[in-house]
């Protein structure tokens, strides 16, 4: 008998004839799933009269496995993304998503050999929702009386996302059903059917992390650290001490290089991991033209866009922001004026001194700094009046709202002056003002430094030929802060503490180009006829079509019998709802291929 016979036979076997148009395929492919179920699960008694509560957890926690059935019921699910796509029947998985779920399922691992996955993923690839969520589910529900561990340095991402993820698959799979066979309970779920749990727990504490055994002699466990590049080592430590276990997943988007989780990629092959990195270009969801824009805003050899987008390990703390042969190389690439004809730009960077820090008044036009003020003085009223007298010496309309000053310290008492002079467009910015891109900046004054720095990386700037100012300019750190894993900028006590200047000079240029960016500058040149257009108008790097087009979906092996099309609900694209004749004829395309 041939494969398409053999399959079309099994079909027969089950009793799954193609129902009427108006029926629901899904459902009936779902049915068919669960039929092949070791024991009737469809048969059992419902749990509760409760199956169809809304809320994500059940609100009685005690004797939570009383109500685990005593003849133990598993499921026949050939691996997490079979039992995702019934779950999700209008989204569309990835092929990576899908590669990974056939992985998992066909690793077969035990105590002695077990199966250790490190994922690095690109931010917004979906890991949460499309690959723990999914396997911690069918984990659940084909092993008996296994028991899942998932961790997480932060409780707030535990919460949110993965917690919240996975209880959503246990409650959808409770309303498919039509009875209760999940038992969701905060940071603790139970599989009725099989008697398999899942613990959740985020600390900094080891001792948490210890004590976690099979529930059974001989049974399995599964161990997933999340955000891994965030746990400590002693964590892994204890969750090493952990016995019994036969997965081990490590999945996480990038950070510094350093730490378990770094070693975990650097020496997957040394230390029995199955290495996976999935970047921006492996998720069709994600928009090639903000990538490109990342690219372009950023630069690809930026740590942002490495790390967000090729899900590279950077190095941060510690790093200049703009180096000095960045520089050099800005000075030899660019010798046009772009710009020449904008309107005059001011930033006025304020510091009360007669001797040390300065009080510098930065006019540009375009790329260029067309001339400066700079002041020595602990008189405020003073500072106003030269001000005044610079700023209509060259010929600065009063009410221009180009004219950007400090409003940190000193220059909130001085904007009120100009005020009374009449500078009535001076627009204040404060460095701590919230960034534009939330995402990977502290603070606008973080941003502003990067928006340079771009310019510079791009050689779309004419750098004022001041040595003192190049000084300056190549001086300045950042960091990633601890509160919240944004880029931040060295602050100028810490740089006087290494016994650096304050960048009073680029800070008064960074406020004059506020606004500004890569595109603004390009767009110029294009329309000119430069020797800059050519460079301008071809990306250092283009998307090639294979990036651009959307990868094609992917259907592995061991998943033919019940195919439908899905993908992660809030990230992913939906795509037409997939018939029962259409499930049926993947079956037989595959066996005619096969």
């Amino acid at each position: 008998m041939d494969a398409l016979a053999a399959l079309e036979a099994k079909v027969d076997s089950l009793g799954l004839t193609p129902p009427q148009e108006d029926k629901d395929s899904v459902d009936r492919a779902f049915d068919f799933v669960v039929s092949r179920a070791t024991g009737t699960a469809s048969n059992a008694q419902p749990h509760d009269s409760n199956s169809n509560d809304p809320s994500l957890h059940d609100s009685n926690s005690n004797n939570s496995r009383d109500e685990v059935l005593t003849t133990r019921v598993s499921y026949d699910f050939e691996d997490p993304l079979e039992l995702a796509q019934l779950l999700h029947e209008n989204v569309r998985f990835h092929k990576w998503q899908s590669d990974i779920s056939y992985k998992l399922a066909k690793a077969k691992p035990t105590q002695f050999n077990p199966y250790k996955l490190c994922l690095t993923a690109c931010n917004g690839s979906g890991k949460d929702a499309f690959v723990i969520a999914p396997f911690v589910v069918w984990f659940l529900l084909t092993r008996i009386d296994a028991l899942a561990v998932v961790t997480s340095s932060s409780g707030v991402q535990l919460t949110a996302q993965t917690e919240t993820y996975i209880a959503r698959m246990c409650n959808s799979f409770n309303a498919k059903v039509g009875r209760r066979v999940f038992k969701v309970i905060k940071r603790h779920i139970i599989c009725l059917d099989t008697g398999s749990e899942c613990r959740l727990f985020a600390t900094d504490e080891p001792g948490k992390a210890e004590g976690y055994h099979p529930l059974v002699p001989g049974g399995e466990m599964a161990i997933i650290s999340n955000e891994a590049k965030s746990i400590e080592e002693a964590i892994f430590e204890a969750l090493s001490r952990c016995t019994g276990f036969n997965y081990w997943l490590e999945v996480s988007t990038p950070g510094e290089p350093i730490g378990h989780f770094y070693l975990s990629n650097v020496k997957a092959q040394e230390l029995g991991y199955d290495h996976q990195r999935i970047t921006s270009y492996d998720c069709p969801h994600k928009d090639p033209l903000e990538i490109e824009r990342d690219r372009v805003r950023y630069g690809e050899r930026s740590p942002l866009f490495r790390s967000k987008h090729l899900a590279l390990f950077t190095q941060v703390d510690g790093q200049f922001v703009i180096g000095l042969d960045q520089a050099n190389r800005c000075r030899e690439r660019c010798k046009t004026h772009i710009g020449p004809n904008w309107k005059k730009r001011v930033g006025i960077d304020v510091a009360l001194s007669n001797g040390g820090d300065e009080t510098n008044v930065y006019i540009t036009t375009g790329n260029k700094l067309v001339n400066k003020l700079t002041l020595h003085t602990d008189n405020i009223s003073q500072m106003a009046v030269d001000i005044d007298a610079f700023l209509t010496t060259e010929g600065i309309p009063k009410d221009s709202d180009l004219i950007f000053i400090d409003d940190g310290g000193v220059g909130r008492a001085l904007w009120p002056l100009l005020q009374e002079r009449g500078w009535t467009g001076v627009q204040r910015i404060l460095n701590q003002f919230p960034a534009f891109n939330k995402t990977e900046f502290a603070n606008r004054g973080t941003e502003m430094w990067f928006n340079l720095a771009r310019l510079i990386e791009e050689g779309l700037v004419l750098l004022p030929d001041d040595g003192e100012f190049t000084t300056q300019l190549t001086s300045r750190k950042y960091r990633r802060s601890i509160a919240n894993g944004k880029i931040i900028l060295e602050s100028k006590r810490e740089m006087k503490a290494e016994g650096q200047k304050s960048p009073d000079r680029v800070d008064a240029f960074v406020l004059s180009l506020h606004g500004l960016t890569v595109e603004d500058f390009n767009e110029e040149l294009r329309k000119g006829n430069t020797s800059e257009v050519k460079r301008a108008t071809q990306a250092a790097r283009s998307l090639t079509a294979e990036e651009l087009i959307e990868k094609p979906f992917f259907v592995s092996q061991r998943r033919r019998k019940a195919q439908l099309v899905g993908e992660a609900v809030e990230t992913q694209e939906p795509t037409q709802k997939v018939t029962f004749a259409s499930i049926l004829g993947n079956i037989t395309n595959y066996a005619r291929r096969n």
